[in-house]
Parts: structure tokens; sequence; C-alpha cells
């Protein structure tokens, strides 16, 4: 057992608790610390996440005795490297620290296989370990100082600087203290741009949140089925997944580089370079784990906030949080919250989300989302089913009360016309069917035995029908006259209809007003707007987008126009036909592109990298490798920039 043991100091590092154990035990060699703290000398000195805890808490003295968990949550990086990942590899994560074989921890927790390298020196802040020496005395190693990502001090907004202590060269079993000696920056402090520098300052705050809250992180990951659930919840409120949950992966890769820059991006180690790019990867289902900077960027991106994403719902609510109001005007709740359930799908046509309220009266109706005011709450889309509850109310107005159509309506929240169709439905008897059929019997008594020819046949019955309501209803159109007599229309339609076009009112011209475009001037004023989206096209950054009617037609807002009138804007057909690319055009420039882009990024344009950069198939190989070949010899005798 261990004589004494330093007490870490907040936000210390395990690594740095036991780098002050080797400076007061005196000790020369480092192995003899080893052998004192392991019981081994071939333990090694790792900064993030070491292994033997158990066996260095069963060596400290009982009143210093420490809970092993306790020191891998408080002294480890174990909860910011643990955070997002599945529970079963939480579990062998803690049980490998805790015992003496911990080669297999960064394998576990991705950190081998990520392209987001760790820190080469021990790092600190100025600030913060001028403060620590007139606190405590002595300088000591931040554990969130050491995390990759952290280039800023969340507690000073001070940039986070590397010590002498080169980790690479260092004797694996050795612990190096912080003290004024080492705590000097020997290298130029990098310089960023204010935006670059408040979205590196949050991420340290993330982080530190993160590693402060990690409790929390973990129930909101597990309560949510996962991460990935999450995300495709919030991709969906802000329109970059359908309903169904399938992802615009162009969408939303171009406004997440946007969201950040290049440059950010470049900083933090996670450019978003190709299609098979970690954003796509994380909002699928996840096959391997991702660094947690990268999910930190990404909820930074969909709610602006780590802190709210974990702390608030992130499940999938294009109409808010229930209860729905019943929008029944015939029951005693009606504008009333009552409703707690939905159904969600979405529009074929739109993609928007469609919710479904179904209220226990019976009344059920739909509406488009997502909902963006309050007001949004009480519209109605469509009316699936009225109800019990409206029926009856229908009938009580028309029975009892003996009120009027518009009237009726008007109660009950409806259209006119709905109210007749569901009266007829029910079978109510009023006054607007009574006119009616005052009509049919009027024309009946019209309908004389004279009228019908000799020999009775349907054909003059009819006739003598369709002339009558004619009579009756002078100014009424053909379609007026067709619903007051449906079945003399349907027969004559049938068996007679020369004789009823000529026997039925002749449809209203209407005056069309023509030459009303000028087509001159909207060619002139589309052609402008074309030239200034295919400009946009072309020097779009990124992989070339191809030239196309669609294409131009949609960035310009204009694509119906140019699929229905383009003959009539000779000089905008003019242009697109001569800018419009085939296949072989749009391949030839993708080749300018990745030649270009592959010289700019310094690495040497050859045949098989270009047609991997450009996205050519192998096939195209045989015609298009003499034009590959023919651009990087321009490259290389240009020595110079190009563009595409």
């Amino acid at each position: 057992m261990l004589s004494f043991f330093p007490t870490p100091y907040p936000d210390e590092l395990l690594y740095s608790v036991l780098a002050r154990y080797h400076v007061r035990s005196g000790n020369i060699s480092s192995k003899a610390t080893m052998t004192e703290l392991f019981r081994t000398s071939t333990i090694t000195a790792v900064i993030d996440m070491p292994s033997g805890i158990n066996a260095l808490v069963g060596r400290l003295p009982s009143e210093k005795r420490i809970k092993a968990y306790d020191l891998i949550m408080e002294n480890t990086l174990f909860p910011y490297y643990t955070a997002f990942l599945p529970e079963v590899r939480i579990s062998a994560v803690i049980a490998a620290m805790m015992g003496n074989k911990g080669g297999s921890i960064h394998t576990m927790t991705g950190i081998m296989a990520s392209s987001i390298s760790t820190p080469e020196y021990l790092r600190f802040c100025p600030i913060c370990a001028k403060e620590d020496k007139a606190k405590y005395g002595e300088y000591y190693w931040h554990r969130l100082h050491q995390i990759p990502g952290v280039l800023l001090c969340p507690v000073h907004n001070t940039a986070i600087l590397d010590s002498t202590v080169n980790l690479a060269m260092q004797n694996k079993h050795e612990f190096i203290a912080a003290n004024e000696q080492n705590c000097i920056n020997k290298t130029a402090i990098t310089k960023y741009g204010d935006i670059d520098l408040e979205r590196l300052l949050k991420l340290s705050k993330d982080i530190d949140w993160i590693i402060k809250y990690y409790d929390i992180t973990r129930k909101s990951v597990t309560s949510n089925k996962g991460l990935r659930d999450s995300y495709i919840s919030l991709l969906k409120e802000k329109g970059y997944a359908t309903v169904n949950g399938r992802v615009y992966q162009e969408n939303l890769i171009s406004d997440f580089v946007k969201f950040y820059g290049c440059d950010y991006l470049e900083i933090v180690q996670s450019k978003v370079e190709n299609e098979t790019n970690w954003v796509s990867g994380i909002v699928r289902k996840h096959r391997k784990s991702f660094h947690p900077i990268r999910h930190l960027l990404l909820m930074r991106f969909l709610y602006n906030s780590v802190e709210e994403f974990f702390l608030k719902s992130n499940k999938y609510q294009p109409f808010g949080k229930g209860p729905w109001p019943c929008l029944n005007a015939a029951s005693e709740h009606y504008r009333k919250l009552v409703i707690k359930k939905i159904n969600i799908t979405h529009c074929c046509d739109t993609k928007f989300p469609v919710g479904t309220f179904e209220c226990s009266c019976g009344f059920a109706y739909s509406r488009r989302g997502y909902d963006a005011t309050k007001d949004d709450l009480y519209k109605i889309g469509r009316i699936k089913n009225f109800g019990h509850i409206w029926e009856e109310k229908l009938r009580s107005l028309i029975e009892d009360k003996n009120l009027g159509l518009r009237e009726t309506a008007r109660q009950l929240a409806a259209d006119p016309k709905t109210i007749k169709i569901y009266a007829e439905k029910l079978g109510l008897k009023t006054k607007w069917n009574e006119i009616n059929d005052r009509i049919h019997e009027t024309i009946k008594i019209n309908i004389s035995e004279s009228t019908i020819d000799k020999n009775n046949t349907m054909l003059g019955y009819h006739r003598s029908a369709w002339i009558s309501v004619i009579q009756v209803n002078p100014c009424a159109s053909k379609t007026e006259l067709r619903k007051l007599a449906k079945a003399n229309y349907a027969w004559l339609y049938r068996h007679d209809r020369e004789w009823l076009n000529e026997n039925s009112p002749k449809p209203k011209s209407i005056l069309m007003n023509k030459g009303r475009v000028d087509w001159k001037e909207r060619d002139a004023l589309v052609l402008k707007k074309i030239k200034s989206v295919v400009k946009d096209i072309l020097l779009a950054k990124g992989k070339p987008i191809r030239l196309s009617l669609s294409r131009i037609g949609k960035n310009s807002e204009q694509l119906g126009l140019l699929e229905k009138h383009l003959d009539k804007m000779p000089l905008t057909k003019a242009y697109i036909e001569s800018v419009v690319e085939d296949d072989s055009d749009y391949r030839k420039r993708r080749v300018r592109w990745a030649v270009c882009e592959l010289n700019n990024s310094g690495k040497e344009p050859k045949v098989w990298n270009v047609m991997r950069k450009a996205g050519i198939r192998s096939e195209y190989l045989s015609w298009i490798e003499n034009y590959i070949q023919c651009k990087i010899e321009e490259i290389k005798s240009e020595h110079s920039k190009c563009q595409v």
C-alpha cells in the first residue's frame, strides 16, 4: 500500500496526478514509480484512457481511497470518447480500463480508426496555469485541454498552447508533471478569423458540457433509441428528410458545409470531401463509431445548441406537442385540446408531413404541415369524417329548428354543398329539397299526354321532360339543367345525343384577352436570368453539376416556362442549346475539374486518380483516356491553377 497519494485537482488528468506522485516520491527511476503504483513496471503511461485502475486503487492509502469508477469518470477522457457509444461497448471499455490489459481500448472507442488525430504535445492554457500556481502552488495538466477539438479555453477564451512535452518522443513508461519549464509555448500561435474563433469557442464549451453532464448525455441517447433516431427526427423537422426517414443527402451536405465553412471544418479535422463522407454516414444506420467532434458538429448544425439537443425532446413533431384541438363545431369541446393521438404520413406531391387527427366524438380531419404559427393549430386541410355528434346536430337544426341552408352550414362550420349531401344521405326533408320537388312537379304537369308521341315511347317522354325543364328555367345553363333533370339528361345522352345538343342552351362564349404576353420582352428577361444561373452553376465549388434543361430550369425557377413555351423565346432557346451538355461534354468537364483539384492539392494527376476523382466508370476509359492524358500534360506545362 502507498504511504501517500496526491489529491486530484479539479479537471486534473489522472496522468497528471501520477506525475505529481512521481515528483513527490523522489523516485529517480520511472519504472520504480510504476512498480509502486501498479505493482508492475510494464504499464504504459497513457494520457487519455489508461488501464490498471483497479490495481492503482487497491494500492491507495485507506484515507485516500477513491472508487475506480470515479477516477475513470472524473480524471480520464472516458466521458468524452464514450458519450456516443452503445452500452455494450461502454461496458467493455470500463472493464478494460479497470483491468491490466488496455490494448483494445482505443480500438473499441474508434480512436484508432478515426481520421482525427490526437494532440502531439501535452497542452495547457496559460491563464489557467497561472491561476493553478497561485491557488495550489503548482501547475497540473487539465484533461479538457488534451481533448482533440479544444483549441480555445472555454473559461478564459484564450488559445490552448503546446507544451514542450512531445508525447511521441517521450519514454512511454514515464509520467511528466507540468511545471514552469515545460509549460512554455515554442510555436507560433495560429490566428483564426472572428467567425472561426467563435465556432471554436462553442465547440470547446460543447465538449466541456459533454464531460460534465455525461449521465444526461447517456440517458438521452438511450431513451431516444440511439442518436440516429434523434438526428432523423430533426432532419425531418428541418426539411432534410422525408416523413419516412429518407435523407436528402445533397441538400444536407451542401447546407452543412455552408453553415460551417470549409476553413473551419479543416481546422477541426472534419472536411466533407467526397460522396462517401462522414456526414452521409452519420445520418445512416450506424455500422461504425464516429468521433465525438463530428456528433457535436452535426448537433450544432441541427439544433444550434448541444445542451438543448440533449435536454429537449428530439422526437419528430411537425405539428407540435399534443394534445390537439377538436374542430367539430357540433361538439361541446369545439376548439379544445382533447385529441391526444396523431397519425403522420407524407404528401406524395410536396413530401410535406400530413397529420390526421381523430377525436372520440367521431370527427376526424387532416392538414398538411409544418405548423409555423399558433393559428395553424386550428386549420383544417380535409375533413375525413364528421362523426355521429355532427350528424345529430345537423338533424336537430333541420327538423327541430327548421333553419335554412346557409344558417345550418354556418352553425356546423361546413360548406352548403356538404350540408345538402349529408341531408340527403340522412333522408332529411328540408326547405331547399321542397323547392326542387316543386320544380319537378311542374315538369310533370307540363308533360301532358299529348306531348308524348303516338307510340308512347321513352324517346318522346324524355324529350318532353327536357323541354319542360328548359321552359321552367330559361336562363339556366346546360350544366344547371342537367342537375335538375339527371335521369332525362342521362337517357337522352345515351340514346339521342344529337337532339340533346341541338335542344340545349349554347355555351356562353368567353372573350379571351389575346396577345397579352409580350414574348419578345419575356424572352429577353428569361435569357438574362438563365445566363446568370448558368454562370453560377459553372462557378460553383465542388464537383461539377451537369448543365441540362432541367437543372437550368429548376435553378432559375423557370422550368415550367422552358418546358412549355421555349419555342416562343428564340434567344433563350438558342442560348440553352449552346450550353447544355451531353454525356460526353459533362464527363470532359469533370475531368478538367478533377485534374485541377488534384494538382492544386499537391497530388500528381494520373489517369486512375482522375477517373476516381471525376466519378467516371472504368467502362469509359478507352475513349476518354487520351483526353485525360492531354489535360494532365497541359497542366504540367502551365504550372498554374486552372478553373473548370
